[in-house]
């Protein structure tokens, strides 16, 4: 999904809020901006994005550049930072979820759809609906190039019961 060009640059133009100028309680519009192993960053005007509270394994199904409606849920003046919730969220991503599948349910050469979830020194991650993450496999240099929440289509290549975790590789990233 193509983000829209004029919201974009009429939320960058923005002069940001500083943090004395919200309070817990508060409702605010968040936009999606960031989302690593520490949590979902979003941007809500204040003066440096903030960390999105609740559940990890339902704001993980938020979109990069989704706007939600939030609430402030705390602010540390000395830190600067902020904390925010959905009040909503479970209703918000309920039908992106699935059950996942155990890694027993898998077999090496299965086909998967992969979506990038991760990205760190160790590789990159990906969700193929299994009990959870696996790692891409392959040149990384190529996959690298993968974007967050890129979809791509990819093979098993190998799975450790014993560890519960799988290697997957995209067939095709050479072309």
């Amino acid at each position: 999904e193509i983000p829209d060009l004029e919201q974009l640059v009429q939320d960058r133009m923005e002069t940001p809020k500083k943090f004395e100028e919200f309070r817990v309680g508060d409702g605010v519009e968040a936009v999606i901006r960031l989302k690593n192993r520490k949590g979902t960053f979003c941007d809500i005007k204040a003066e440096k994005n903030v960390l999105l509270g609740g559940n990890m394994s339902l704001t993980r199904l938020l979109k990069l550049d989704e706007r939600v409606k939030a609430k402030i849920k705390a602010i540390d003046l000395e830190k600067r930072q902020a904390l925010i919730e959905i009040p909503d969220l479970e209703q918000l991503v309920q039908d992106r979820m699935e059950t996942p599948k155990k890694f027993e349910e898998f077999r090496v050469g299965d086909g998967v759809e992969a979506v990038i979830r991760l990205k760190n020194r160790k590789g990159t991650f990906c969700d193929i609906k299994a009990e959870k993450n696996v790692l891409l496999g392959g040149n990384m240099s190529l996959t690298r190039l993968l974007k967050l929440d890129e979809r791509v289509k990819a093979k098993i290549k190998a799975i450790d019961l014993e560890k519960r975790q799988a290697l997957i590789e995209i067939p095709d990233l050479e072309q």
